[in-house]
């Protein structure tokens, strides 16, 4: 994939950087990843964050760029790294965030507890203001009010 200057240049100014992880605060999907739109298309913005870096992806890795991290819209390329499918999920496992096991599918490695997801639901404070005093993504509490994360709050 060739990348223009341009598309550089708006990538990095949807990226927050912070001590360890670099927060995305584009678009996030419903899965929670980032996705930037560039040539025409969407590409998951932690892909993007790769290619950057490291340049083309080889086709068999095509789908997996894990994070080291398991913060689903870091974009640090440090925290990056090329896995098959088998990698993938072992890495998962060994991190225990196994959702075959228990573990609510939509809790995706969370640093929110249940009770903290109700407070931010119930409050009306600004997003933006949420995020600074939970110490997470905005598109995090954006998902939490949508209903589209920790489900499990919604009547």
């Amino acid at each position: 994939m060739e990348i223009k200057e341009k598309d550089k240049q708006r990538f990095w100014a949807k990226v927050e950087k912070s001590t360890y992880c670099w927060y995305w605060k584009g678009a996030v999907a419903n899965n929670g990843y980032g996705n930037f739109w560039v040539n025409k298309k969407y590409e998951k913005a932690h892909r993007f964050s790769y290619l950057l870096k490291h340049g083309n992806l080889p086709k068999k890795h095509a789908a997996y760029v894990c994070h080291i991290c398991d913060v689903p819209v870091c974009v640090n390329p440090d925290h990056l790294w090329l896995g098959t499918p088998k990698q993938n999920q072992d890495d998962m496992r060994k991190k225990g965030r196994d959702y075959c096991i228990g573990v609510p599918k939509n809790l995706h490695g969370a640093k929110l507890t249940l009770q903290q997801a109700k407070e931010i639901f119930d409050s009306p404070k600004a997003q933006k203001d949420l995020a600074q005093e939970y110490k997470v993504s905005r598109p995090a509490i954006c998902r939490i009010k949508k209903g589209k994360a920790f489900t499990q709050i919604h009547g």
